[in-house]
């Protein structure tokens, strides 16, 4: 487990949905030594009607967490994340031996009279349910990144409804995907810089607005680069205290 968790909110089949998951294990995934994926499912007492968490439940759901969490952790299983969706949470886990983990969950749930569990677990040496499942899209990450870098600035005293200059960072494989990537995104403001060519080819752009504006900016960024072959890399911007 390490200590870079975030959250992401998606379509499940269909429904509202939230993922809590475990970003920095993506870096040494898959383990080898941990090669089944487990989950244990709980249905919640008090969703909302849209199916997620209510704060009426909260505090019993993060009691149920540290529970099977501490649980699956001394049995040597690994918690990667938990998903919200249809009045379930699910957590999710990899470890090696699927009688201890078993067990372990039946013991962890025995003080949470009235909440009803399931659980499942399977061979998953490439550790598909994390990666396919869990672990954010582009699109996902990005809205991570971009919130988590506008906490930043307001932390720092930033006033967002002072327009600055945002610069941006998209990066591609070779020069003929930067220029599509250029090509794509002309006549929408951006000032951009010839690109850079080292390991990869950096197209430099930006533009004036505000860090709360990122979100649909930054997707439609991710798309453009996506589609000329390469990936948006970010944005960044100067604090503005007024």
């Amino acid at each position: 487990m390490s200590d870079d968790w975030d959250f992401y909110q998606l379509q499940i089949d269909g429904k509202p949905g939230s993922i809590f998951v475990d970003l920095g294990i993506a870096q040494a995934a898959p383990l080898r030594d941990r090669p089944r994926g487990a989950y244990l499912r709980v249905f919640m007492r008090a969703p909302r009607p849209d199916g997620l968490s209510s704060q009426e439940e909260f505090d019993a759901l993060i009691a149920i967490e540290d529970a099977v969490v501490a649980a699956a952790e001394a049995v040597d299983w690994l918690h990667v994340g938990r998903s919200t969706s249809d009045g379930t949470r699910d957590f999710f886990f990899y470890g090696q031996d699927g009688e201890a983990f078993h067990a372990a969950m039946t013991q962890a749930m025995v003080g949470f009279e009235g909440y009803r569990a399931d659980m499942g677990q399977r061979d998953d040496p490439d550790w598909s349910s994390y990666f396919e499942f869990l672990h954010p899209s582009e699109t996902s990450r990005q809205t991570i990144n971009n919130r988590r870098l506008r906490e930043l600035l307001a932390n720092e005293g930033d006033q967002d409804a002072i327009p600055r200059v945002i610069d941006h960072l998209a990066l591609f494989p070779d020069m003929a995907g930067a220029e599509a990537f250029i090509a794509a995104i002309a006549g929408k403001g951006f000032a951009i810089l010839l690109p850079e060519a080292q390991d990869e080819v950096g197209v430099s752009f930006s533009r004036s607005g505000r860090p709360s504006e990122m979100g649909e900016v930054c997707l439609d960024l991710v798309d453009a680069a996506r589609a000329a072959g390469g990936r948006y890399d970010g944005w960044g911007c100067e604090v503005q205290t007024g």
